[in-house]
């Protein structure tokens, strides 16, 4: 795997997306450190690309449910602050007209 600065990398990304295409990896760093890989489809495919993707948006959505859990919770802690409880909600919601 050849490895190029991010720099080089844009500015050269068509001979880089070339090489890329005939089958050689590269690996991108930035400030001295191990940035990014820049694969083909074919090679990304076969090392699990479409469980990699799968993957990142199972961690999106959980990222997304922690903070509807903690909106959850917010609203629970006003509701008690403002006098709001349990009996008195299903008071109010058993009142029908």
């Amino acid at each position: 795997m050849q490895s190029i600065g991010a720099r080089q990398a844009s500015n050269q990304l068509g001979a880089v997306l070339d090489k890329v295409w005939q089958g050689e990896p590269f690996k991108i760093t930035r400030n001295k450190r191990d940035t990014a890989v820049i694969l083909s489809m074919r090679d990304f495919e076969m090392l699990g690309g479409e469980a990699f993707l799968l993957r990142r948006r199972a961690e999106a959505m959980q990222q997304e449910r922690q903070q509807l859990l903690a909106s959850l919770e917010a609203l629970r802690t006003e509701a008690e602050q403002s006098g709001l409880t349990k009996s008195v909600l299903e008071a109010i919601l058993n009142d029908k007209p």
